[in-house]
């Protein structure tokens, strides 16, 4: 089950990914509870998965972290 699980996860990295034009990484953080995040300040890229998701998941876009050079998008489908 966890080998199904990480394909499926690969994928909509890979997806994400080609959507949003940078290296996005998923984690899960329960059955309906996700975030997306990337290296770097791209507000572009951040705007979208944002758009992406909008309308079919509840969508917090946290920005960019100057500390950490990370930006993060929680997604929380409905």
């Amino acid at each position: 089950m966890t080998t199904a699980i990480n394909n499926r996860q690969a994928k909509l990295e890979a997806f994400i990914s080609q959507l949003a034009g940078v290296q996005v990484e998923i984690t899960i953080v329960s059955e309906t509870f996700f975030s997306f995040g990337f290296e770097g300040d791209n507000p572009a890229a951040a705007q979208k998965i944002v758009n992406y998701f909008t309308g079919s998941a509840n969508v917090e876009n946290e920005g960019y972290d100057e500390e950490c050079d990370f930006t993060v998008i929680y997604v929380r489908t409905k």
